[in-house]
């Protein structure tokens, strides 16, 4: 399987409502699901990282789109 592959199926877990987007919650229940303890403390350092718009509200599809190219 190809990188990019594995890329949109890990984009895929986090997107649970399979809207094309990583909202907070998503990101931070798929972490609890996962076991950490500071899961939303996790969830928010991620989306802060990422977050190139300053937005703070979710990640876009677009960014596995783009961020794949190697």
């Amino acid at each position: 399987m190809a990188n990019d592959e594995h890329l949109r199926r890990a984009f895929s877990y986090f997107d649970k409502a399979g809207n094309g987007f990583i909202e907070p919650n998503e990101l931070h229940e798929a972490l609890a699901e996962d076991g950490a303890p500071d899961s939303k403390d996790v969830a928010n350092d991620i989306l802060q990282e990422v977050d190139t718009d300053k937005i703070g509200e979710r990640l876009h599809s677009t960014i596995r789109d783009e961020d794949l190219t190697v």
